[in-house]
């Protein structure tokens, strides 16, 4: 399926999902809202191709609207959404981010615009519910700081092709990781100060992702910001915090391991500390605690590798350990 997709143009915002707000239909203090009928007789939309039909809506410029498509049989209609204006230039379109399978756009109005709202379909026909509705108060500083870190981000991808070296292009990639990092602290607050509003809960989930990437990172500068982050962010992430921190130590510490750097025990130690506070505090972690501490001690550079006990083309057993202080290659293959 595809997700939310929106072409460069001033003003546009590539978001994964959206929240309801304050309301107002075409200037009035009401939810612009139509139920409609895709059929199979109803002209082609000329993108997707399939049936459509046109819903136009005033929008004013620099706000924030949501639009939703919603399906009344998931079996019969999978919504899809497209956006253009006036003079029919496509701005945006989704197919699944209004949740599987309903359609959703988060969309900043450039212009003051009558827009074309494309009701549409990935597959089938049938009943639907359409809804604009102007953002919150919330949901537009939301999207203000996802904006602010977008660019940002848009900047480090147009140097990365022009790095020459990989020193270079590590560094980039460092930077664009710690990008990642200093977005969780607004994040996080935004989320404890606007707790009541269902921007909340997106901003929540953009702290999660971001921490699942962060755990790809060896920078010390992540590091840095996740230390702060478990000790001034809200509670309820803590232990998810301590595991990315975890993961991002253990990459720093092979990376100082291979420059030999004499104080990459003091990281082990850390990771093990950490590890151990995570797996007697937060049970509902106790999985991912294991996963990472059998990395640790099994999967890390500079730690003894995992046994490895076989039998040769000839019926003789093995096992790794008997080859212990020798160059190995291990390759694994198979006949049929």
């Amino acid at each position: 399926m595809q997700r939310l997709i929106v072409w460069s143009l001033a003003g546009l915002i590539l978001v994964p999902a959206a929240w309801a707000g304050g309301d107002k239909k075409n200037g009035n203090d009401k939810v612009f809202k139509i139920e409609g009928t895709l059929a199979k007789d109803d002209p082609a939309d000329k993108l997707r191709k399939n049936p459509h039909k046109v819903h136009e809506y005033k929008m004013k410029a620099g706000a924030n609207y949501v639009i939703d498509m919603i399906t009344k049989n998931a079996q019969e209609l999978d919504p899809y959404l497209r956006l253009e204006d006036s003079a029919g230039k496509n701005l945006a379109e989704d197919d699944d981010g209004g949740g599987f399978p309903n359609a959703r756009i988060i969309f900043k109005a450039p212009k003051d615009d009558t827009y074309r709202i494309i009701a549409t379909a990935f597959k089938g026909v049938g009943d639907y519910t359409l809804t604009v509705r102007v953002a919150s108060e919330a949901q537009s500083i939301l999207e203000q700081l996802k904006e602010s870190l977008g660019t940002k981000q848009k900047e480090l991808f147009k140097q990365f092709p022009a790095a020459k070296t990989e020193e270079a292009r590590q560094k980039i990639t460092d930077r664009f990781y710690e990008l990642t990092a200093d977005s969780l602290l607004p994040l996080s607050e935004f989320a404890q100060k606007y707790a009541d509003d269902p921007a909340a809960k997106e901003a929540k989930n953009m702290v999660r992702n971001n921490l699942r990437q962060l755990e790809q990172s060896d920078s010390p500068g992540v590091g840095k910001v996740l230390r702060t982050l478990r000790e001034k962010g809200p509670k309820e992430m803590h232990g998810q915090v301590s595991l990315a921190l975890s993961q991002n130590l253990r990459s720093q510490y092979e990376r100082s391991y291979q420059r030999k750097d004499k104080d990459a025990g003091k990281l082990l130690k850390e990771i093990e500390d950490l590890l151990k506070h995570v797996g007697e505090n937060h049970a509902d972690l106790a999985s991912q605690v294991k996963d990472v501490q059998f990395t640790l001690k099994n999967l890390t550079v500079g730690r003894p590798a995992m046994e490895i006990e076989a039998e040769d083309l000839d019926t003789k057993t093995f096992k790794l350990s008997d080859y212990r202080g020798k160059v190995v290659v291990i390759d694994f293959w198979g006949h049929w």
